[in-house]
């Protein structure tokens, strides 16, 4: 940032300008710190079992929550219960139920599911502004069977039980970081990340027996440790694989017996997490129906569900039904609290049993809690904020998941940078109907980009005070700002995570998975900026460099007026072979982009007219930019969709298309 050192706090040199009537406060120092992401994890190839300290957790246990289903004979939820029907006992005891409150969160049906798959475009732009969904982390141990059951069955599960606005991680047992996503609710990035399932049992005699099982728990007390940071919610972790066994037996090998403790304190210290972190977890055994066989398998399967109030799926072909249960826990439970009575420092495991004053119904909850200890290690201080970061946006920014609140839309639209790198456009739009815009009033934007290892690759801290006149103080309000940032990474998959806050007001995240592409394929389209009158945001920070281009500045919005019309940017870039590259750019037609708008019924109703704004030969590719203006005057109020194609020459095989669905009201 030595350009503009007094003016312009970053972590990297920028050429963004604050808009007129924005005042900016420089950042002093860096940003708090950055949990690894959920997924940073390589987690089998690790070296034989050591000595492992046990889970440390906060001293004195303020408050337990235990997630409670609740079924009728059929196997329905049931949601007309009230506090004084529940009953919590911990240990022979009647505690208190402190906190109460039914969670009822709508689903459909595979069915549903499939039919609005098939007409419905995924959404480029992540929002925190959605109705309430799931949490989930699939956990895929492909290992487990060397054949495609285990990819099979956790494609079945994406189809069958996760809903649009569910939050899903992916964690690979036998992977890397590279392997695994990050949460999202994209079913693309869901699917691509399941799809690099590894398969076998890794190296042989790299990994011995006793530490593959002892990691498979060290990798469940990682993940239920870090889902700790999600409260409110149920949250599921759904094992397709098999834990091995927690019980002895003649089938057990040597090696197996004699590491037999190092597997059970590890299993006890993932049970240990995964209780007092509220994490249920749900075991799927993908080789379906085997009479017979495995017998201690399954028993140490339906351990692990019960006691963390999950159910197993095992020794059964029908996994749409057991699916079925995962979504419907997930969906509708009673929530409830109470603070032990006494309070327990003792460290030890203290049973609970959740009672329902009524007839004919199935209840299920964890068994109990592991109380904190009173010789627990103190945690390590987290450092000292920068001025103008407030703590509850800290631990924003350490969620993995986004904080509901203030409204804000995010793209990230990734061109071809320079050299090998990645030019990145952050665009966020945060919603300005909650906000005071009064004079010394103040809005603080920060975030963080996270590497597939969790450390922060670049962030992004500024406050922003106003003094806008009265039209920008109405466009603010209803409308909102607008921020464009450009960054630049290196080749790979990365996790934004942007807080905005207003102080003393309201604060709201997201959380996006950015995919920094290298573009080295024959024909490549780049992702698609939008820009309309329509946006009408109170600029905060803008990108000079596609402000030259679009008529306006780039907007996440995704709701326009007919009458102020629609403009997209876009790059196509072409690999030319030896002898085309040594010719000048504007003497070759390579590429050419063509560009509609339909509507839900699949009809053009709209072309656009792409005109190329930009050109660049660099070594043996060109860089071509495209920008399409939109008449969108004659389009009544719906939903529609963008759609680019690029394409090389003639032929329909190298054909690249971009979709973006948006409405107009």
């Amino acid at each position: 940032c030595a350009h503009e050192p007094k003016r312009l706090p970053c972590y990297s040199a920028r050429a963004s300008d604050p808009a007129p009537g924005i005042e900016i406060t420089p950042m002093r120092h860096v940003l708090g710190v950055a949990i690894g992401t959920l997924t940073a994890a390589t987690l089998l190839a690790q070296a034989p079992p050591q000595a492992q300290d046990t889970p440390t957790f906060r001293s004195g246990v303020q408050l337990i929550d235990v997630d409670v289903v609740v079924t009728d004979k059929d196997g329905n939820p049931v949601r007309d219960l009230t506090k004084d029907d529940f009953e919590i006992i911990e240990d022979g005891r009647v505690q208190e139920i402190r906190t109460f409150s039914l969670i009822d969160l709508p689903f459909e049906e595979p069915a549903a599911l499939a039919a609005r798959r098939a007409r419905e475009v995924e959404p480029d732009v992540v929002t925190n502004t959605s109705p309430e969904g799931r949490t989930y982390v699939l956990l895929v141990d492909g290992g487990a069977v060397p054949d495609l059951k285990a990819r099979h069955v956790a494609e079945r599960w994406l189809d069958e039980v996760v809903q649009p606005t569910d939050r899903v991680a992916v964690v690979h047992m036998h992977g890397t970081y590279r392997d695994a996503q990050m949460f999202t609710s994209s079913r693309r990035l869901i699917l691509d990340s399941i799809d690099r399932m590894i398969w076998g049992s890794g190296a042989p005699g790299v990994v011995s027996p006793v530490s593959r099982e002892v990691e498979k728990w060290h990798a469940i007390r990682e993940l239920a440790q870090r889902l700790g940071t999600i409260a409110g919610r149920r949250k599921a972790i759904v094992w397709i694989g098999e834990p091995g066994t927690l019980y002895p037996g003649a089938s057990l090998n040597s090696s197996i017996a004699n590491g037999w403790g190092h597997i059970l304190a590890a299993w006890q210290e993932a049970a240990q997490t995964a209780v007092h972190n509220n994490v249920a977890i749900y075991p799927v055994d993908p080789k379906g129906l085997t009479p017979g066989g495995g017998i201690l398998s399954r028993a140490s399967m339906v351990e692990v569900a019960e006691e963390t109030g999950g159910v197993a799926i095992a020794n059964t072909n029908n996994f749409s039904g057991g699916f079925k249960t995962i979504v419907q826990d997930a969906s509708t439970y009673y929530l409830l609290g109470f603070s032990p009575e006494p309070e327990r420092t003792d460290g030890d495991f203290h049973s609970i049993r959740v009672r329902v004053r009524r007839e004919g119904v199935t209840v299920r909850a964890r068994r109990g809690y592991y109380a904190a200890s009173a010789d627990a290690k103190p945690q390590r201080p987290l450092p000292v904020l920068p001025d103008g970061v407030s703590i509850e946006a800290r631990d924003a920014l350490r969620k993995p998941v986004e904080t509901k609140g203030l409204g804000i839309d995010v793209s990230t639209v990734v061109f071809k940078g320079n050299g090998k790198d990645a030019s990145v456009v952050i665009a966020a739009h945060v919603h300005g109907k909650t906000l005071a815009f009064d004079k010394g009033r103040r809005l603080a934007l920060s975030y963080q980009v996270l590497d597939v290892d969790g450390k922060v690759a670049t962030g992004f801290y500024k406050v922003f005070g106003f003094d806008l006149g009265d039209a920008s103080r109405a466009r603010a309000t209803g409308t909102g700002l607008q921020f464009v940032e450009r960054i630049s990474l290196k080749p790979g998959r990365y996790e934004l995570r942007l807080v905005a806050e207003q102080p003393g007001g309201p604060l709201g995240s997201v959380v996006a998975t950015i995919d920094a592409e290298k573009y080295e394929e024959d024909v490549e389209l780049s992702g698609v900026t939008l820009a309309s009158s329509r946006a009408n945001e109170v600029l905060l920070v803008g990108d000079k460099s596609l402000r030259s281009i679009l008529p306006d500045d780039a907007t996440a919005r995704r709701t326009f007026r007919a009458a102020d019309g629609l403009s997209a940017y876009a790059e196509v870039y072409t690999r030319l072979d030896d002898r085309i590259s040594q010719v000048r750019y504007d003497a070759i037609n390579v590429a050419t982009l063509t560009s509609t708008v339909t509507n839900t019924a699949g009809a053009v109703v709209a072309r656009g007219q792409p005109k190329k704004v930009a050109g660049q030969a660099a070594g043996k590719s060109l860089r071509e930019g495209f920008r399409t203006d939109f008449d969108l005057a004659k389009l009544t109020p719906g939903m529609y969709v963008l759609t680019l194609e690029a394409r090389a020459g003639r032929s329909a095989k190298d054909a690249v298309t971009r979709q973006i669905p948006f409405a107009i009201e």
